[in-house]
């Protein structure tokens, strides 16, 4: 029902011939077509990595789903991490209470 996933996009830039950065852009802004946009949000810049958020509402096989998707991208290393987080509408809240952790202690080069 709840569910937590990190994707990790080596060579972003290369692969789709754009900076891992606007590649970021161009991966959300594909939900912000199809889905309920209910936030949309940045991260300050840290360590040449430049973060960015979407939180969507849609169905997902019935049941009408809260994702909070957040990249991570870095140009000069031309990487790009993809966070999601998901959970029923209907206990949102309670979920996210764990998510929030989850998206908030993610760290890079530890």
């Amino acid at each position: 029902i709840t569910g937590f996933s990190v994707n990790m996009v080596s060579g972003a830039g290369t692969r789709s011939g754009v900076p891992a950065t606007e590649y970021a852009q161009q991966f959300l802004f594909g939900f912000t077509k199809k889905f309920k946009v209910l936030k949309k949000y940045t991260v300050p810049p840290q360590n040449g990595y430049q973060a960015l958020g979407l939180r969507y509402s849609g169905d997902n096989q019935g049941v009408t789903t809260v994702v909070n998707i957040l990249t991570v991208a870095n140009d000069r290393e031309d990487i790009l991490y993809i966070l999601m987080f998901e959970a029923p509408e209907k206990i949102w809240d309670a979920e996210w209470e764990k998510g929030r952790v989850l998206m908030n202690q993610f760290a890079l080069g530890v």
